[in-house]
This record gives C-alpha cells, sequence and structure tokens, in this order.
C-alpha cells in the first residue's frame, strides 16, 4: 500500500486508557480516604463514648462510697486514694483497679480512667483536690435572710472576686426575694415583681415559689450571666491565662486584673436540706415537748446515752417554766427560779440585731428615721441595710453607729416581753391542749411548739451506749416521705406581717416556707416554743426588772458531752431541716453569713477544723470543744449549722492513657439511706476540662497538693 494512503496512528486509545487509570486512581484515593476518614471518625465517637463511661463510672463510684461513708468528711472531701486517676479499664484489667499502683500510666497500654475533681482556695492559693461537694457548705438562697444575702455579696465585692458593674446589692438581693416570696408586693424600691417581668420582651411573670434551679437566677431582675458566672469559664476556680488577658483577649471577657472573678455560683444552692435524725437515723427528742422530768416515758435510746444528771436537768429548767432556744445553749445554761436565763439577754441582743440586719431602707431614709419608721410598721423580720443607703437612695460607705445604737435600744425595748417571734407573728401553740390531755409523754401545752407537733421518732426502740462517733450515717434507713415540692409549701407564710407598702418595710426572710430553719434568733426563738418577739423564755422576756430571779440550776453539762447532746436533741419539731450550713466544709465566705459570727470567728473554724479528724467533726459540737466559738458564739449559731449533707455535687472527668478523648460530667445526686437520686446531670465538656489529669503535681500553677 502506498504510504500516503496509510492511515495515521494518534494514540488516543493510550490516552483514554491513561484517563481512565487516573480517574480510577482518583477514585480509589478517595475512597480510601473516606474509609479512613469513617473509621477514625467512628474510632473517635467509640472513644468519646467510652471517656463519658469512664466519667459515669466516677459518678457511680462516688454514690458507692456516699452509701456507707456520708458522715466521714475525710472520705469525700478530699480522699486521692479513692478518686483520682482510678483505673476502669486495661487489657489485663478488665474489671478496673482501686490499686495505688494502677493509677500511673503504662506506656503502649491502653486504659481507661477517671478522675473526680474540685477546687479548694486559701489567702494565698487555689489547689486541686479529688472528691466531691457538699451542697450544705454552701447558702441556700430559697431560705437565706436578706442580711445572708448582703453579706455574701458584700465580701465578694470588697475582696474583688466579683464585679457587679452598675447593679447594686440591694438590687440582687431584693429582687431574688421578690421572686421567690408569695406575694406580688415589693420587698423595697430595689426589688420586681411580676408587673416589672411583664414589660420585657418576651414577658413572663414573677415565680412566687422556691427557686429549682441556681441557674433560674438569670430570669430574675438584674441578675446576668457576669454575676452569677463571673469569669471563672471552666469552672474550676483558678485563674486561666484566657481569663485574665483583657477586654481585648481571647473569651471569656475579663477584665484582666489579675484577681479570679468566680461569680455566685460556687457559694449558692437550692437543694440542701437533711433529716432531723441522729447518726444512726433515730428522730431527735424536741427538749421542749418531751417532759425530762419523767425519764421512765422518754425514748430508750435518749435515756441510755444521756445521764442521768443531764436529764435531771432539763426536767428541772422545764419545770422552771424554761423554754429551750437551742440546744447549743445547754452548755453553760443558768436557769432561775422565776424561769429565765444567764442567757436572755444574749438572746435579746442577737433578736434585735437581726431584725435591725434585716430592715429595708428605702430611698429617701436615712438611719436616723429608724425610730419613725418603727412606729410605722413595728419590728422587722431582718435582712442587712441599715445605713447601706445615703440620701436619694445613694449607696453610702457612711454608717452612724450612735443611729445602730439607738435602734438597738429601741428593738429591745419594744421587744421584751412582746409574744411572737420576731417577725410580729402569733406563736402560741395549736391544739396543744387535746394532744397534752392525750399524751403523757408531752410537756405540758405552755411547752408544745407552735405547729403542736411530736418528734415521730419518740416512740422508736433506742439503741443502748452508742455515742456520735460510734454511729454510721447509713447503719438503719429511715422511713421518711420526701420533703414536699418547692411548690406544696406548708403554712409558714400564715401569720407573717405584710410588708407594708409605706415606711419601714419589712424583708422577707425565708421565702415562706421555713420548716427546716431551726431558728436563727427572732425565727429560732419562736420555732423553739413560741418565746417572745427578742427570744426571751416564755412569757418573762428576760430577767424582769425589779424582781427576784432566785439561785440558777446547777448545770451538769460539760463540753465533752454536748456531742451526743447535739446528735440526740433537738428545739425543731419539722422532720427535715433547710438550708442549714455545714462547718465541716463551708467556705469562708459562707461561713461570714451565719449570723452572729465575726471575722476571728470564721478564722478560728477553718482553722480548727484542719486540725481535727472526721471522726471529732461528727457534729456542731466540736466548734465549741475545740475553742473555735465561745459557748455563747455556739448557742446562737447552733441552730444554722451542721456538719453533714445528703446532697452532692460531682464533676467526673473520665480520659485515657493511649488518646486525647476526655469527657467531664456534673452529676448532682441525693442520697436517703440507700436510696440514690439524681437532681441534675449534664455533661459540661464543651467548657474544658479545667485541671491536669496528668501533670498534677507541678510546682507551679494549678496543682494538687497530697501533703
Amino acid at each position: 500500500m502506498d504510504s500516503k494512503t496509510r492511515p495515521v496512528r494518534r494514540g488516543m486509545l493510550l490516552v483514554v486508557v491513561l484517563v481512565i487509570i487516573t480517574v480510577l486512581s482518583l477514585l480509589g484515593a478517595s475512597f480510601s480516604y473516606w474509609m479512613n476518614a469513617d473509621v477514625a471518625s467512628v474510632q473517635a465517637l467509640m472513644d468519646r463514648q467510652q471517656a463519658r463511661l469512664a466519667a459515669e463510672a466516677g459518678v457511680s463510684r462516688a454514690v458507692l462510697l456516699l452509701r456507707t461513708e456520708r458522715a466521714d468528711v475525710e472520705k469525700w472531701y478530699n480522699n486521692p486514694d479513692a478518686f483520682r486517676r482510678i483505673l476502669v479499664w486495661a487489657p489485663d484489667k478488665i474489671g478496673g483497679s482501686e490499686s495505688l499502683a494502677d493509677q500511673e500510666k503504662v506506656e503502649g497500654q491502653p486504659a481507661w480512667r477517671f478522675s473526680l475533681v474540685a477546687s479548694e482556695t486559701d489567702e494565698q492559693t487555689t489547689r486541686i483536690r479529688y472528691g466531691v461537694t457538699d451542697e450544705a457548705s454552701r447558702l441556700n438562697i430559697n431560705q437565706a435572710t436578706r442580711e445572708q444575702l448582703l453579706s455574701l455579696i458584700d465580701q465578694l465585692v470588697e475582696n474583688r472576686l466579683l464585679d457587679l458593674g452598675s447593679t447594686h446589692v440591694e438590687e440582687l438581693a431584693d429582687s431574688l426575694i421578690d421572686w421567690r416570696d408569695t406575694d406580688d408586693t415589693l420587698i423595697s424600691s430595689f426589688g420586681a415583681e411580676s408587673a416589672y417581668y411583664m414589660t420585657l420582651e418576651p414577658r413572663y411573670r414573677a415565680k412566687n415559689r422556691p427557686f429549682q434551679t441556681i441557674e433560674e437566677l438569670l430570669m430574675v431582675k438584674g441578675w446576668n450571666g457576669r454575676i452569677l458566672f463571673g469569669e471563672d469559664y471552666n469552672r474550676n476556680g483558678y485563674l486561666d491565662d484566657n481569663e485574665d488577658d483583657g477586654p481585648e483577649g481571647a473569651f471569656p471577657p475579663d477584665n484582666g486584673d489579675g484577681m479570679l472573678d468566680r461569680g455566685l455560683l460556687p457559694y449558692l444552692t437550692v437543694h440542701s436540706w437533711d433529716f432531723n435524725t441522729s447518726l444512726d437515723n433515730k428522730y431527735r427528742v424536741n427538749i421542749n415537748l418531751f417532759q425530762f422530768s419523767n425519764p421512765d416515758r422518754l425514748p430508750a435510746h435518749i435515756v441510755e446515752d444521756l445521764s442521768p444528771e443531764v436529764i435531771e436537768f432539763i426536767g428541772e429548767a422545764q419545770q422552771r417554766g424554761y423554754r429551750f432556744r437551742s440546744v447549743g445553749e445547754l452548755l453553760g445554761l443558768e436557769v432561775y427560779e422565776d424561769g429565765s436565763s444567764n442567757y436572755d439577754e444574749m438572746w435579746e441582743d442577737y433578736s434585735a440585731q437581726r431584725q435591725l440586719a434585716n430592715r429595708v431602707i428605702e430611698e429617701g431614709e436615712e438611719g436616723e428615721e429608724s425610730a419613725d419608721r418603727e412606729s410605722d410598721g413595728g419590728p422587722s423580720e431582718a435582712g442587712a441595710g441599715e445605713g447601706r443607703m445615703g440620701p436619694g437612695g445613694q449607696p453610702s460607705d457612711e454608717f452612724d453607729l450612735d443611729a445602730l445604737d439607738r435602734e438597738i435600744e429601741e428593738l429591745e425595748g419594744r421587744g421584751r416581753g412582746r409574744g411572737g417571734d420576731g417577725r410580729g407573728r402569733d406563736t402560741g401553740s395549736r391544739n396543744t391542749d387535746r394532744e397534752a390531755d392525750n399524751n403523757p409523754d408531752r410537756a405540758r401545752p405552755e411547752d408544745e411548739d407552735e405547729r403542736g407537733r411530736r418528734p415521730r421518732g419518740s416512740g422508736e426502740p433506742g439503741r443502748e451506749g452508742v455515742s456520735p462517733r460510734e454511729r454510721g450515717a447509713g447503719e438503719e434507713e429511715i422511713e421518711e416521705p420526701p420533703p414536699p415540692p418547692p411548690d406544696e409549701e406548708e403554712d409558714g407564710d400564715r401569720g407573717r406581717p405584710r410588708r407594708g407598702r409605706g415606711r419601714g418595710r419589712e424583708a422577707d426572710g425565708a421565702a415562706g416556707d421555713t420548716r427546716g430553719r431551726g431558728g436563727d434568733g427572732a425565727r429560732g426563738a419562736g420555732e423553739a416554743g413560741g418565746t417572745g418577739g427578742t427570744g426571751g423564755t416564755g412569757g418573762t422576756g428576760g430577767a424582769a426588772e425589779g424582781r427576784e430571779r432566785g439561785q440558777p440550776l446547777p448545770n451538769p453539762i460539760t463540753a465533752d458531752q454536748m456531742a451526743v447532746l447535739m446528735d440526740r436533741l433537738t428545739v425543731v419539731s419539722q422532720p427535715v431541716l433547710i438550708g442549714q450550713i455545714n462547718v465541716n466544709t463551708a467556705a469562708a465566705p459562707v461561713l461570714r453569713t451565719i449570723p452572729g459570727l465575726t471575722d476571728s470567728d470564721v478564722e478560728g473554724i477553718i482553722s480548727r477544723r484542719a486540725q481535727l479528724g472526721s471522726e471529732d467533726k461528727m457534729t456542731p459540737a466540736w466548734l465549741v470543744t475545740s475553742g473555735a466559738l465561745t459557748p455563747e458564739k455556739f448557742a446562737l449559731a447552733s441552730n444554722l449549722v451542721t456538719t453533714r449533707s445528703i446532697q452532692f455535687t460531682v464533676d467526673a472527668i473520665g480520659f485515657a492513657d493511649h488518646v486525647g478523648a476526655a469527657a467531664r460530667l456534673q452529676a448532682l445526686i441525693e442520697i436517703r439511706g440507700q436510696l440514690v437520686q439524681v437532681k441534675y446531670y449534664r455533661d459540661i465538656s464543651s467548657l474544658g476540662l479545667g485541671f491536669p489529669v496528668w501533670d498534677d503535681q507541678r510546682s507551679e500553677g494549678f496543682s494538687f497538693d497530697d501533703r
């Protein structure tokens, strides 16, 4: 064939083949990358789930320990042996291990672990601790008085631990009280009721019920995220670099002042309550209701645990007409023949101070006008604020001590001999004549409490010869219905004086339901037995002037006996105590909210409790036996404090040795005997771990000190 007619071979087939091979290669590579990505994604999800399960194992471990060791603070407050880097799974230890040797990483071996973390702060440093946090170490906003709320916020602001911006302290306290009380009357011009909230967008009404969560405060006038949560974005209690880089720095917003603003969240709770029972779960005996002059009719465990001399002393004091206002006052108490005591004047002063501290000063009112305001509405309940506001309602740093003294004298003069509990409430007993006649175990009608109740544990068989230190928290389960839900309040508000719309308004000290407080002076006196408005004994109003008091009873009670007395006895008939503060674990700002305690008292409590073992701190009696408080201070504070809790917040971190996956869970658990209920549960991994899980014993920064 002629070469000129031969067809030209252009190699198109080769090009097509190469294109096909290239496309197939790209498809294969893409598919491979896709498969690898899916495998990595599934592995990451699996690791994340494993980390979450490891954290949940930490929550379960806390529950297991608290069921049996709740009364031993050293077992759950800071226990690295039980809560630090605990092995959940490893190839050679499928069931995990709590051995100290297994708390260290083994290179090249996969393992999953958990740590239960928290922080504690002193004046110099913030340290890691491995344990849980009890809710009783915080201030219960459903029970806190105005005085307590203002005290907490004030001290945090003064120490540069809280930035309120342009918000007034009184606005936070009064709006909180207006939100939880049961009426639509403003406590002050700083407060807010439904009329204010209905002007917002979206509109809503004031709840007029107790708080159910702390975050609910974000709905209250004046409260916002910065005040509640502060700068501590990861909630570890430590000032991290991104929390101290100024307004132009990274999130979260902060002022760059070198001080951590934790907000109010670490100091507040809505969950703290406990049963009014002894450590072995027998109900306590109300010393104002049972006739101690007849020991044969007392519960067996009372006769066994209390000496005959103590029983005789209480019985003779009852026969003289004395009304006990706290169990703590038994130490050093002198009861005279007329029914008065050496503590009457102290209780009167205390009650008058609480009334004064809880007064609401309206705009345009000054401390010197207190006498006029007193005549408008009578003595108010308490809640801080006298001398707080200057002319025109502006904050004032000046405090008129002369005016303060005059008002205290005025309140004392009006309180002596006046019936009521310091709120203007009639504390006369209800249905007491019928109950006393039908039950010889009772004291006489005049010895009934204001609700006419009898402690439920009075008829239980006793446990002989057992001290509080020998009894366990979960040894004997009580059959007690749970406390009523927050919206099913008892009639604790009945008889409470209405807050007037004019001058001299009163602060709602405890959100309607006061059944668990046990009293703080004015309230405690009424709860303990219908005493005078200033806390005097029944009808005596203290030592009456111009009348012979007679000889005091010999008091056989010593400090060593107070642990048993605080555990077995009470002056409150209610089966549930709400909002008591745990002196074993509460931070200094919370301890300072206890009425009557000074800075030196709080320093003494913190110093002494660090030196004592858990067995010595089973009851609040250690406050006086260790010398942290005087007998007088202890008598006043004993109704408001506790050394135990049944609600705990667990901050659990689940992590691994071989991968970087981690999860952080927060759970609030409530333990009633062996029954455990999760009250609150959330995954806070998005906030960051906040705590070093391995390098936790470094020489600088946020670290753990096991000394």
